[in-house]
């Protein structure tokens, strides 16, 4: 093992390509925390809470119940910023912080 050097991750293609996405890994419930199991495992709907554009992120509130699911600029699909209130689709990921919303679409 040892150091890799620096490595890619999260890359999105731009110009109208279409998105071509990794095949993503799972964490086991039990490591997972008990707030994983409050959100959906493959995703879905929610609306904006709250979404600050100069600091590029904010929070979902999933349609199923559960906490707000952190929503980072990098993982919105399309050119245009939320706004609080917009209806949007997104997968779900386990990161280090707990579950986060991914592949983010507006409807």
């Amino acid at each position: 093992s040892g150091d890799k050097g620096p490595q890619a991750r999260d890359v999105h293609l731009v110009r109208g390509a279409e998105p071509q996405t990794a095949p993503q890994r799972s964490a086991p419930a039990a490591a997972a925390g008990p707030a994983a199991r409050d959100v959906p495992v493959r995703g879905g709907e929610g609306v904006v809470a709250r979404y600050d554009g100069d600091r590029g992120f904010g929070f979902i509130t999933p349609d199923a119940g559960g906490d707000d699911l952190f929503a980072h600029v990098s993982v919105i699909m399309g050119s245009e910023p939320l706004q609080k209130g917009d209806r949007v689709r997104y997968a779900v990921r386990q990161s280090d912080r707990g579950p986060q919303a991914d592949r983010i679409e507006r409807l």
